[in-house]
């Protein structure tokens, strides 16, 4: 497998300092804005964003690296904006550049530092690597979604002798007691978190209750969540319903991802959205993550499914490891499983559930596939 180029820091350095100058001679008039700050509202502010800054006496000390750099970026400048601050430069070197942060009248508050972060490699602790797998053996996991409106299906999933996942929409009259279900048939509970699709009213979509939207601030997402979590028992990990409006947007997916880390979850991101930035916000947050591979019962069909499956294989040999989608109301594609026990053996394929996919993938929290 090929190792990415690593991105030249000189770059970030440079559109930095283009950023942050501009930045610094906008006079930030923002109605309801707090223009007073201190250097410790502002580190609690960075610190609560997970970027691990220091303070040394008047000085924040923040490190880039290629994976949050930008992220970074946006979140000054949404901070800046915020306190009214006024930034000039104090140093600029190769590894490093000095800021002046300044009150709306010019008097000096505090300094931000930003380091280029030594010694960086593409294979980050918890960034899952494509291409790599186990030499013994390879791994499929299998979540059906959209369980909450009834029991007919679930028994009927359930009393296979699989290790399979079912996500449980929240907030329905039947969630909490399917959860109880899944749970003590043995097999896994995942929550399927409703998210913001594209063109909800040109689509006249009806979305469900407490649906994570875009442009919720944090406090009303973990509200949400909150709900959510009350309506479903026995929850391993989340997967989304939907969502391929909100998993394109950094800010929204920011917080949904670090109140996932927050409850020790896994989040598999049904990639509903080639724009996801699932992946690279987890990468920021140090959150365990993996992506859906194949839909499998799109069209509930037999055949159809069959050759869904054989994809799916297709992809867990070549990387030691994949991710198929179903769903409860679908018939066909249990059956498909089932029926591919034996061609699993034959192949030297585990079927377990996510959480143990994704163990496997961050063993002691390295990628080990």
């Amino acid at each position: 497998m090929k190792r990415k180029k690593s991105i030249d820091y000189k770059i970030i350095a440079l559109v930095l300092v283009i950023v942050l100058v501009s930045i610094g001679l906008i006079s930030f008039q923002i109605s309801g804005k707090n223009s007073e700050f201190t250097v410790s509202q502002i580190y609690d502010e960075l610190n609560s964003l997970n970027f691990n800054p220091e303070l040394r006496g008047d000085r924040i000390i923040i490190k880039l690296n290629k994976n949050n750099g930008e992220f970074i970026l946006n979140r000054l400048e949404n901070l800046f904006s915020k306190f009214e601050i006024q930034i000039n430069i104090l140093y600029k070197g190769k590894e490093n550049i000095i800021l002046g942060l300044n009150d709306k009248d010019k008097n000096r508050v505090g300094e931000l530092e930003l380091i280029k972060e030594k010694n960086r490699i593409d294979n980050n602790d918890n960034i899952i690597k494509q291409g790599k797998s186990f030499k013994k053996y390879k791994y499929i996991s299998i979540i059906f979604d959209d369980a909450g409106y009834g029991n007919k299906n679930i028994y009927r999933l359930v009393k296979y002798p699989l290790k399979i996942a079912i996500a449980v929409l929240p907030n329905l009259r039947k969630s909490k007691e399917i959860s109880h279900i899944i749970f003590e048939n043995n097999k896994e509970v995942m929550l399927h978190m409703p998210m913001e699709p594209e063109n909800v009213k040109k689509r006249h979509i009806k979305l469900l209750k407490n649906t994570i939207l875009t442009g919720l601030r944090e406090e009303e997402i973990n509200r949400r969540i909150d709900e959510m979590f009350r309506s479903v028992d026995y929850i391993k990990g989340v997967n989304n319903h939907q969502g391929s409006l909100l998993t394109e947007d950094k800010d929204s997916m920011y917080y949904v991802l670090k109140r996932i880390k927050e409850d020790k979850l896994f989040f598999i991101d049904s990639l509903t959205s080639s724009h996801s930035v699932v992946k690279k916000i987890a990468k920021i947050l140090n959150v365990k993550v993996a992506q859906r591979d194949i839909f499998l019962d799109n069209v509930n069909k037999y055949d159809y499914v069959k050759k869904q499956m054989d994809k799916l294989i297709k992809i867990a040999l070549k990387r030691g490891y994949a991710i198929g989608i179903a769903h409860v109301s679908h018939s066909k594609a249990v059956d498909v499983i089932y029926d591919y026990i034996p061609v699993f053996q034959e192949k030297g394929i585990k079927l377990i559930f996510p959480s143990e996919l994704i163990e496997k993938i961050y063993y002691n929290n390295k990628e080990v596939i």
